[in-house]
């Protein structure tokens, strides 16, 4: 019977265009290691949020430093370039040094 189920498999179309794939890496995951602060860190917007600040404020600009787990975030307005600028200028570079 599973020899027939099979045969089926192999020759029915519909079934090969609908089977079930695996969508699964095959490879293990590895966890990030970092050994120093600002080795290994990540910048994102988040945005746009349903319902601004009274300051008219719709996205949040947020920097993540993955040794310390530091998180420092600011709420935008708009997303331009020379915001980001200024937040990487004010919040990381001038508090703690060029990374």
């Amino acid at each position: 019977m599973i020899a027939d189920a099979v045969q089926y498999a192999k020759w029915c179309k519909v079934y090969q265009i609908h089977a079930d794939f695996i969508h699964q890496s095959s490879d293990l995951f590895h966890p990030m290691v970092t050994t120093w602060s600002f080795e290994a860190w990540g910048i994102d917007v988040i945005g746009l949020i349903s319902l601004p600040s009274m300051k008219g404020h719709w996205c949040v600009f947020a920097i993540t430093d993955y040794f310390l787990k530091w998180v420092e975030a600011v709420p935008l307005a708009k997303v331009k370039t020379i915001n980001a600028i200024n937040f990487i200028k004010y919040h990381v570079i001038y508090r703690f040094g060029v990374p």
